[in-house]
């Protein structure tokens, strides 16, 4: 929870407003019991439809629980008169609608055409596919990833270990006792029932429309940041195991500050994050790498977001034209492009390979690339190889940049800009971050781009005969990157070995480092890679075993 309320992210008020949701819930099954309260008990649940309506507005999954919640503050109180009459039931829509009013402001907001904007609220059809997600699909969130999707029990046990990693055995525990307290005492009964349905309801739904392969670390963070609101129930029976223990006042206070504080000192130093500039300093080297004018073309979240927000907001580098590839793939970024960017030309519809009247990357790189240098950050969007023999990309810090592939290349100016284009981290770049952080990405890119420059000055080699100096060049920066990086990938040390195998005909010496780099290569790389077996050979040539 404190990852993600230190961020400009919804899920921090999401929380916020499930948890007024259940407070109200609370709140209301105490004076349904009363009367007397019967009063309150209404105006409770009219408040609880206004927070049903602000729960939309912010997230869609507080649907599932502050749906249920709602549902069963009206069940609470359905005996009484007033459930009978057509006003009531009015006021309670009336609440609903009320917290839906946030959503106004998209249309206000995007009236005014500001630089940096999703999609067309400010028309109707804009609006509904808005706030329906048509575009990443209605109730979907991975309608990308069906492949490898996972079984429901496999992701619920994902869950339940993320959940012991979060509050502990101990907590664990507790929380289970709690809820089954609550549901021994009649006066809690109800609330044992509501919160545990809410609670196997939510996790149900979210990963039967989720499926992400939860093996992967960062496709793990990105469900976690789901499992806050679950989490939310357990810590109020953990309260409720707590409190069961009847210990006396003082006593469970200090029983309760002790777990508090327990909690912050196991967590408290994964959670610095002080001084982190990583992301803001990954975005700064990709504006400050690019030449003067540049069309940038991004793809990725960090990449994008970053970028977007340093050139919008901050006016980093406003001579450059940043425009986010998967978003040229819908119709409505083109006349964003055309109001703001004027000068780059756009040659169609939109991005698509497959429609008429549509472009591909090379012709959206054809129609600017005589006006404009052209760079590529985080690569070609999958599927579309039109940039295949007509442009050669040269790495440039975490971009590249393009080029026509019949035109000559400089390599001492290459060279050049490519060590100058080298990124600069304020953090300990030795440090890895955590697997399912957006760190992690910038951390990777990094390491990523000391490598494509030394594989393109191997591939450069190879292509004029295996030049003496450009496989040296390769050699040397293959050998830093594997001292540096904590995590070499092993494609380090097979490309490692191809630069000193083909530099012992000038250099017989550099065959002991082809040796090494390739023995480590078939330990550490994958056993099913295709040039394994050529490896394996030349490995029994030069030592002759």
């Amino acid at each position: 929870m404190w990852l993600y309320a230190i961020g400009a992210e919804v899920f921090s008020l999401n929380n916020l407003i499930i948890a007024a949701e259940l407070g109200l819930l609370i709140a209301v099954d105490q004076t349904a019991r009363s009367s007397a309260n019967a009063r309150s008990a209404e105006r409770l649940v009219y408040a609880g439809a206004l927070v049903f309506g602000l729960g939309l507005s912010n997230h869609a999954t507080s649907l599932f629980f502050n749906g249920a919640l709602l549902a069963a503050m009206i069940w609470r109180t359905r005996d009484r008169p007033a459930w009978r009459t057509p006003r009531h039931w009015l006021m309670l829509a009336a609440g609903v609608l009320m917290g839906l009013l946030p959503y106004l402001y998209l249309p206000l907001a995007a009236s005014g055409h500001p630089l940096v904007m999703w999609g067309e609220p400010n028309t109707l059809s804009g609006f509904l596919t808005h706030v329906l997600r048509r575009e990443y699909g209605t109730f979907q969130l991975n309608q990308n990833l069906s492949k490898a999707a996972m079984p429901l029990l496999n992701q619920l046990g994902y869950y339940a270990t993320d959940l012991v990693h979060q509050v502990t055995w101990l907590g664990a525990a507790l929380a289970a006792w709690g809820l089954a307290r609550l549901g021994a005492e009649p006066k809690t009964r109800f609330l044992a029932i509501v919160t545990a349905s809410a609670w196997t309801l939510y996790l149900v739904v979210l990963h039967t429309l989720a499926t992400f392969p939860l093996d992967q670390p960062l496709f793990h963070g990105v469900v976690a940041r789901f499992w806050q609101a679950p989490n939310l129930f357990v810590c109020v029976w953990i309260g409720s195991g707590v409190a069961s223990l009847r210990l006396p006042e003082r006593p469970l206070a200090a029983v309760a500050l002790v777990l508090g504080i327990g909690q912050v000192a196991l967590n408290a130093s994964a959670s610095n994050h002080r001084g982190d500039t990583m992301v803001r300093d990954y975005g700064n080297a990709i504006l400050q790498s690019v030449p003067q004018n540049a069309l940038v073309l991004m793809r990725g979240d960090v990449i994008t977001n970053t970028v977007r927000y340093l050139h919008s907001v901050e006016q980093l580098r406003p001579d450059v034209r940043p425009l986010d590839q998967e978003m040229l793939t819908f119709t409505w970024m083109t006349p964003q492009v055309k109001r703001q960017m004027p000068d780059v030309v756009l040659p169609g519809t939109h991005y698509d390979i497959t429609i008429p009247g549509s472009y591909s990357l090379r012709g959206l790189i054809d129609a600017n690339i005589a006006s404009r240098p052209v760079v590529i950050c985080g690569g070609p969007k999958t599927g579309d190889a039109s940039l295949n023999g007509v442009y050669r990309l040269l790495p440039l810090g975490f971009c590249d940049r393009v080029l026509p592939a019949a035109d000559p290349i400089d390599l001492q100016a290459w060279l050049a800009a490519a060590d100058a284009a080298m990124p600069h981290f304020n953090n300990d770049m030795r440090r890895i971050p955590g697997p399912e952080s957006w760190e992690r990405v910038v951390w990777t890119d990094y390491w990523e781009a000391t490598h494509r420059v030394a594989l393109t000055c191997l591939n450069l080699a190879i292509e004029r005969h295996d030049d003496p100096a450009l496989l040296r060049r390769a050699a040397d920066g293959f050998d830093r990157l594997i001292a540096e990086d904590p995590q070499p990938p092993a494609y380090a040390y097979k490309n490692l070995g191809i630069a000193r195998a083909r530099l012992m005909p000038v250099d017989p010496a550099s065959g002991a480092g082809a040796i090494a780099a390739w023995t480590t290569y078939l330990r550490v790389g994958p056993a099913n890679d295709r040039d394994r077996a050529a490896i394996e050979t030349a490995l029994k040539q030069m030592t002759g075993r």
